[in-house]
C-alpha cells in the first residue's frame, strides 16, 4: 500500500507542490546585491563630485578673497601716503606711480613724490609671500618691477589679458582686482615642494576715476595655502562621511525592504502549497476514504477466519490503510487548520494531556520521560486547544521516533521573565539531524523518514506564528535534537 499504480500519495503531494510553487514563484532576483553595487557607486560618484566641487569652490573663493584684501591693503597705503605727504588729492600716489600726473600738478616736491612710491613699494614688498612685484603705467609700460625670488619670466597670453582687462575695470569702488592662480607641481631637482601661485592685478585710480596704475603682485601663499588644503581636507571627510551614512542608511532600508518582500514570497508560497493541498486533500478525502474504510473493514473480517498464510498480508492491509488514513488527517489539518477566535487557556494543562498520552508509547520504546512543569500557575495564552495540542504532539512523537533504539525524553515549560513569552523545550537524545536536514526541517514535505509526509514541523511553526510565537530547533548528528516552543502570554 505505500504506492498505487506505482506512484507514491506522498510523491504526487511534492509534484503538486513543486510545480505549484514554480509557477506562483518567480526566480529570486539579486536584490540586494544590485542594490549594494549601484547605491554604492553611486553615492561615491556623487559624494566624490560634490567633495570635488566643493574643494575648487572652496579654494576659488579663498584666492578671491585675498586677491580682496590685497587690493584693499595697497589702495589704502597710497591713499594714506597721499595723505600724510599733503598730495593734491588721495589718488596722488597712483598717478605719479602711472605717469598720469606730475609731482608739480599734485603740488608736492619731487623729493616728496619720490619717498611716497618709495615706501608705497616697500609696503608691498612687505606682504606676506609676495614673490614678484611689477607696476604698469596708463600707457600699459613696465616701469617698475621687484623679484624677490626665482627668474622673471615673459608674461605669457592670459597674463597679457589679464593686465588688460585691469586697465578697463570700470571704478565700482576703491577697491578693485583680478586675479590668476595656478597649482605648480613638484620639482624635485630644485627641491622645491608643489604650491600655488596667486597673481593679484590691482588697479589705482585717479580723480577722474580711470585706472592710473596697474600693480601685479605675485605670491606663494603658504599659510593661505595650508588654510585651504586643511579646509579641503575637511570638507572631503564631511561629505564621504555623509556619504557612507547615507548609504549605511538607505542600504538599511532596503535590507528591511528585502526582509518583508522574502517574508512575503515566503507566505505566498505556503499560501499557494496550501491552495494546493487544501484542493488535493479534498479530493482525496472524498475519493479514498470510503474504499479505504471499506478495504479495512474487509481485511479486518477476513483476518478473523483467514489461515495463517494470510494473515501477514491481511495485517499489512489494515495497517497500510491506517498509515494512508493518517496521511489523509495530516493533509486536512494542514490545508485547512481551526478556524475562530482564540480562547484564553492554560499551556501547561495541554502541554501535560500531550505527553501523557504518550505514556505507553514511552515505555514500549524504553524512552526514560523528565518532565519539569512550572508547579504554580502560570499566565495563561491565547490560543486553539486542538491545533496547539496537535503541535505538542508532533513535536514529541519527532522525538520519539528519533530514538528508536530507547533514550531520554526532557520536556520542560518555563516563564523566563515575568511578562515574556513561555518557553517549551522538547529534547531527545536520538540521531540528530544534519546541517542540511536542520536547514529544511521547517519546509513542508520535506522528510528524512520513510514513512514520514513532511508536514509536522511546518505546521509546528504556522500554528505558533498564528499565535505570535516562533520555533527554534538546536540540533547535531549524533548528540539529539532540542525544539523550543516560544508562545508569548494573553494581553
Amino acid at each position: 500500500m505505500g504506492a498505487i499504480g506505482g506512484f507514491s500519495p506522498l510523491t504526487w503531494v511534492k509534484t503538486m507542490t513543486v510545480r505549484t510553487t514554480r509557477a506562483a514563484v518567480a526566480r529570486p532576483t539579486k536584490f540586494m546585491r544590485w542594490f549594494a553595487a549601484m547605491g554604492f557607486l553611486t553615492v561615491t560618484a556623487g559624494a566624490i563630485g560634490t567633495a570635488a566641487t566643493l574643494s575648487h569652490y572652496l579654494a576659488r573663493e579663498m584666492f578671491q578673497w585675498d586677491a580682496l584684501m590685497t587690493a584693499e591693503f595697497v589702495v589704502t597705503v597710497a591713499e594714506t601716503e597721499s595723505t600724510f605727504k599733503r598730495f593734491a588729492r588721495k589718488s596722488g600716489v597712483g598717478e605719479l606711480l602711472g605717469r598720469a600726473s606730475t609731482a608739480a600738478e599734485l603740488g608736492v616736491s619731487e623729493a616728496v613724490a619720490g619717498e611716497s612710491i618709495d615706501e608705497l613699494l616697500d609696503h608691498i614688498r612687505a606682504l606676506p609671500g609676495a614673490a614678484s612685484i611689477m607696476v604698469y603705467a596708463q600707457d600699459r609700460n613696465l616701469v617698475w618691477a621687484h623679484y624677490g625670488t626665482g627668474v622673471p619670466q615673459p608674461p605669457d597670453a592670459k597674463a597679457q589679458r589679464l593686465l588688460a582687462s585691469a586697465f578697463e575695470l570700470p571704478y565700482t569702488g576703491p577697491f578693485s582686482a583680478l586675479g590668476r592662480w595656478d597649482y605648480r607641481p613638484a620639482e624635485a631637482g630644485l627641491d622645491r615642494p608643489a604650491s600655488y601661485w596667486v597673481e593679484n592685478y590691482v588697479p589705482l585710480y585717479d580723480a577722474q576715476r580711470h585706472v592710473a596704475a596697474v600693480i601685479k603682485i605675485g605670491k606663494e601663499p603658504g599659510l593661505l595655502q595650508q588654510i585651504i588644503h586643511s579646509g579641503q581636507l575637511v570638507v572631503w571627510i564631511c561629505v564621504m562621511a555623509a556619504g557612507m551614512l547615507t548609504f549605511a542608511s538607505l542600504f538599511w532600508l532596503a535590507r528591511g525592504a528585502a526582509v518583508v518582500m522574502r517574508d512575503q514570497q515566503r507566505r505566498l508560497v505556503e499560501s499557494e502549497k496550501l491552495s494546493v493541498v487544501g484542493e488535493m486533500s479534498l479530493a482525496v478525502a472524498h475519493g479514498i476514504r470510503n474504499p479505504l474504510a471499506a478495504i479495512r473493514s474487509s481485511a479486518e473480517i477476513a483476518l478473523e477466519d483467514a489461515p495463517q498464510s494470510s494473515r501477514k498480508q491481511l495485517a499489512d492491509i489494515i495497517a497500510q490503510s491506517d498509515r494512508l488514513s493518517s496521511w489523509l488527517r495530516e493533509l486536512l489539518l494542514y490545508s485547512r487548520p481551526e478556524v475562530g477566535p482564540a480562547q484564553p487557556l492554560c499551556l501547561v494543562e495541554v502541554l501535560r494531556e500531550s505527553v501523557n498520552s504518550y505514556s505507553a508509547r514511552l515505555v514500549a520504546a524504553g524512552i526514560t520521560l523528565e518532565c519539569v512543569l512550572p508547579e504554580t500557575p502560570v499566565p495563561t495564552i491565547k490560543a486553539h486547544r486542538p491545533l496547539l495540542r496537535q503541535a505538542f504532539n508532533a513535536v514529541i512523537s519527532n522525538a520519539v521516533e528519533a530514538m528508536s533504539a530507547g533514550g531520554k525524553l526532557t520536556v520542560r515549560c518555563v516563564l523566563r521573565q515575568p511578562k515574556g513569552p513561555l518557553v517549551v523545550s522538547v529534547s531527545d537524545t536520538g540521531a540528530g539531524m544534519s546541517p542540511e536536514c536542520l536547514a529544511q526541517s521547517f519546509e513542508p514535505f520535506r522528510t528524512s523518514k520513510a514513512r514520514g509526509l513532511g508536514v509536522g514541523l511546518s505546521l509546528v511553526k504556522s500554528t505558533l506564528e498564528r499565535y505570535g510565537g516562533h520555533v527554534r530547533i538546536h540540533s547535531r548528528e549524533h548528540e539529539g535534537t532540542c525544539v523550543e516552543l516560544v508562545i508569548p502570554l494573553s494581553k
